[in-house]
């Protein structure tokens, strides 16, 4: 095999690693690397319950879409807990740094990352599924999910 094919077989082969390793949708546009936030999340979430922190993380991400940066401050000093800090704190390093987006982008996946590891999640996720299940003849469909039935 000549050189300029095994170098054109190692870039697509490359691409097709990278096509795989790059699924999330902020892929290189978050404050920290995905897997030291969710496990920060999961920290987070199993000390608390998810509802609050989802509500604390879309809150700011309102404050940061319009440009106010108080509330993260205000939140940064009220943290006690070190992995409340560390989010919070990367946070607001990507706000000072002038990076906004990044911020946002940020507080909006530390919420879907909590949301992902709720029960609520489990049961839209069996609701929606019920809906491309074929009806059983003689039988109303399902007007909530089973979570203990069989198929």
């Amino acid at each position: 095999m000549s050189a300029a094919k095994a170098n054109k077989k190692q870039r697509s082969g490359r691409r097709r690693q990278q096509a795989r390793e790059s699924l999330s949708v902020f892929d290189g546009v978050l404050a920290l690397p995905e897997e030291e936030l969710r496990r920060l999340v999961w920290q987070i979430t199993a000390r608390e319950s998810v509802e609050p922190f989802v509500r604390q993380m879309i809150r700011l991400v309102d404050s940061l879409q319009a440009g106010r940066t108080r509330p993260l401050a205000h939140m940064l000093k009220q943290s006690v807990e070190p992995q409340d800090t560390r989010l919070l704190a990367a946070i607001a390093d990507e706000v000072r740094s002038g990076s906004m987006v990044v911020a946002r982008n940020t507080a909006l996946w530390a919420a879907g990352c909590a949301y992902q590891n709720s029960l609520d999640y489990f049961l839209d996720l069996l609701s929606y599924l019920s809906r491309f299940r074929p009806e059983r003849k003689g039988q109303p469909p399902p007007s909530s999910p089973r979570v203990c039935a069989s198929p």
